[in-house]
Protein backbone atom coordinates (compact mmCIF):
# COMPACT_ATOMS: atom_id res chain seq x y z
CA UNK A 1 0.00 0.00 0.00
CA UNK A 2 1.27 2.89 -1.01
CA UNK A 3 0.32 6.46 1.37
CA UNK A 4 3.05 8.33 1.11
CA UNK A 5 1.41 10.79 -1.64
CA UNK A 6 -1.21 12.34 0.44
CA UNK A 7 -1.21 11.96 4.14
CA UNK A 8 -1.08 15.76 4.63
CA UNK A 9 -3.94 16.24 1.86
CA UNK A 10 -5.52 13.61 4.07
CA UNK A 11 -4.87 15.79 7.43
CA UNK A 12 -5.79 19.01 5.69
CA UNK A 13 -9.38 18.12 4.40
CA UNK A 14 -10.48 16.03 7.91
CA UNK A 15 -8.85 19.54 9.65
CA UNK A 16 -10.93 21.56 7.04
CA UNK A 17 -14.34 19.58 7.98
CA UNK A 18 -13.56 20.30 11.53
CA UNK A 19 -12.94 24.09 11.27
CA UNK A 20 -16.24 24.01 9.24
CA UNK A 21 -18.10 22.32 11.19
CA UNK A 22 -21.15 24.09 13.09
CA UNK A 23 -20.25 22.48 16.46
CA UNK A 24 -16.74 24.27 16.19
CA UNK A 25 -16.49 26.96 14.54
CA UNK A 26 -13.69 29.34 14.44
CA UNK A 27 -15.74 32.23 16.54
CA UNK A 28 -15.07 29.32 19.46
CA UNK A 29 -11.00 29.51 18.90
CA UNK A 30 -10.76 32.37 22.02
CA UNK A 31 -13.12 30.80 24.09
CA UNK A 32 -11.86 26.96 23.47
CA UNK A 33 -8.40 27.95 23.78
CA UNK A 34 -8.60 29.35 27.29
CA UNK A 35 -9.78 25.70 28.42
CA UNK A 36 -6.56 23.66 28.92
CA UNK A 37 -7.37 20.07 28.18
CA UNK A 38 -6.15 16.90 27.39
CA UNK A 39 -8.45 15.35 25.10
CA UNK A 40 -11.32 17.11 22.53
CA UNK A 41 -14.62 16.42 22.52
CA UNK A 42 -16.12 13.07 21.60
CA UNK A 43 -17.65 15.28 18.79
CA UNK A 44 -14.67 16.35 17.58
CA UNK A 45 -12.59 13.37 17.09
CA UNK A 46 -16.05 11.72 15.74
CA UNK A 47 -16.33 14.57 12.75
CA UNK A 48 -12.25 14.38 12.50
CA UNK A 49 -12.32 9.96 11.99
CA UNK A 50 -15.36 10.32 10.03
CA UNK A 51 -13.61 12.42 7.43
CA UNK A 52 -10.06 11.30 7.67
CA UNK A 53 -11.24 7.73 6.96
CA UNK A 54 -14.06 8.69 4.45
CA UNK A 55 -11.21 10.50 2.27
CA UNK A 56 -8.58 8.30 3.09
CA UNK A 57 -10.27 4.37 3.44
CA UNK A 58 -10.56 2.24 5.79
CA UNK A 59 -7.15 1.09 5.23
CA UNK A 60 -5.90 4.20 7.18
CA UNK A 61 -7.72 3.91 9.80
CA UNK A 62 -5.28 3.23 12.08
CA UNK A 63 -3.16 6.36 10.83
CA UNK A 64 -6.20 8.54 11.64
CA UNK A 65 -6.47 7.26 14.81
CA UNK A 66 -2.80 7.68 15.74
CA UNK A 67 -2.90 11.30 14.17
CA UNK A 68 -6.15 12.68 16.21
CA UNK A 69 -4.61 10.66 19.48
CA UNK A 70 -1.27 12.19 19.20
CA UNK A 71 -2.58 15.79 18.47
CA UNK A 72 -4.96 15.60 21.38
CA UNK A 73 -2.04 14.72 23.41
CA UNK A 74 0.37 18.18 21.95
CA UNK A 75 -2.24 20.81 21.22
CA UNK A 76 -5.07 21.92 23.10
CA UNK A 77 -8.49 22.16 21.13
CA UNK A 78 -7.67 25.83 20.27
CA UNK A 79 -4.11 24.93 18.57
CA UNK A 80 -5.91 22.01 16.96
CA UNK A 81 -8.53 24.46 15.50
CA UNK A 82 -5.97 27.12 14.51
CA UNK A 83 -3.92 24.32 12.46
CA UNK A 84 -6.85 24.01 10.98
CA UNK A 85 -7.34 27.23 10.24
CA UNK A 86 -3.33 27.57 8.77
CA UNK A 87 -4.32 24.82 6.36
CA UNK A 88 -6.96 25.73 4.81
CA UNK A 89 -5.01 29.25 4.53
CA UNK A 90 -2.39 27.78 2.43
CA UNK A 91 -0.01 28.26 5.52
CA UNK A 92 3.06 26.51 6.94
CA UNK A 93 2.22 24.00 9.34
CA UNK A 94 4.64 23.73 12.34
CA UNK A 95 7.77 20.70 11.79
CA UNK A 96 6.16 19.39 14.83
CA UNK A 97 2.87 18.27 12.77
CA UNK A 98 4.76 16.85 10.02
CA UNK A 99 6.71 14.57 12.76
CA UNK A 100 3.38 13.43 13.68
CA UNK A 101 2.58 12.95 10.06
CA UNK A 102 5.52 10.85 9.73
CA UNK A 103 5.52 9.03 13.05
CA UNK A 104 1.65 7.89 12.82
CA UNK A 105 2.69 7.05 9.03
CA UNK A 106 5.47 4.79 9.71
CA UNK A 107 3.06 3.14 12.54
CA UNK A 108 0.71 2.31 10.40
CA UNK A 109 2.92 0.82 7.80
CA UNK A 110 4.47 -1.28 10.49
CA UNK A 111 1.00 -2.59 11.79
CA UNK A 112 -0.38 -3.34 7.79
CA UNK A 113 3.15 -4.97 7.56
CA UNK A 114 2.22 -7.45 10.47
CA UNK A 115 -1.57 -8.46 8.67
CA UNK A 116 -1.96 -11.09 6.75
CA UNK A 117 -2.68 -10.44 3.09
Amino acid sequence: MKIHSYPLSIIGACLLALVSAPKVSSQDVDIISQEPTTGYPPEVVEIYMENCVSDAGQELESFCACTIETMQQIYTLGEFIQLGQTMQAGEEVPEEFNQIIVSCLTASEELESTLPD
